[in-house]
């Protein structure tokens, strides 16, 4: 892997200005904010939705998730806690994730015995590189919640992600059905 130093040369015809920490190179996908419009709209729908659940204990998006075994918590994007299933981190994910910091979370997650589910709102023909990598952590599955998602979610009353595993279509209802 090449990478530049920090003060390395200017005349380098492979250099292209300071490396930014991850955090500014995903504010600085949205104009100085952490998350787009539509991110906050989808956490809250899938929340408002898993909260119809009957099963429904605990849900919430955006909040920091205080650690049981780390020293440092997480923010996923929608919490929940569902009676006879467990404990869910739910991030949804529209832009190009990091490596990083997909399995940071990954790890973070199983360490702290919570079930993390990537969703996305569409995949991308051909799919970028952070999305392949998000995937196969997920064992090959991918879980999308688009608008067809959504308008099935409204009318059964429960959260309905639509799952590709391993690139074939199909669906399911989360968390009906998805045991990770």
């Amino acid at each position: 892997m090449f990478a530049h130093f920090p003060d390395g040369s200017k005349t380098c015809p492979w250099y292209d200005g300071g490396n930014l920490h991850p955090d500014d190179a995903r504010a600085a996908q949205y104009q100085g904010h952490q998350e787009s419009a539509l991110h906050r709209r989808l956490c809250s729908t899938i929340r408002e939705l898993a909260k119809a659940d009957q099963r429904h204990i605990h849900s919430a998006v955006d909040t920091y998730l205080r650690p049981a075994i780390h020293k440092r918590g997480r923010w996923p994007d929608v919490y929940l806690e569902m009676e006879a299933l467990g404990r869910f981190a739910l991030e949804v994910q529209l832009s190009k994730p990091f490596a990083p910091e997909i399995a940071a979370r990954h790890l973070h997650y199983d360490a702290e015995d919570v079930a993390l589910l990537w969703i996305f709102n569409m995949l991308e023909d051909p799919m970028p590189q952070g999305f392949h990598d998000v995937i196969t952590m997920q064992r090959g599955n991918a879980f999308v919640f688009d608008n067809e998602a959504e308008t099935a979610s409204f009318e059964r009353g429960h959260s309905h992600l639509e799952m590709l595993p391993e690139g074939r279509p199909g669906r399911m209802a989360l968390p009906q059905t998805c045991h990770p």
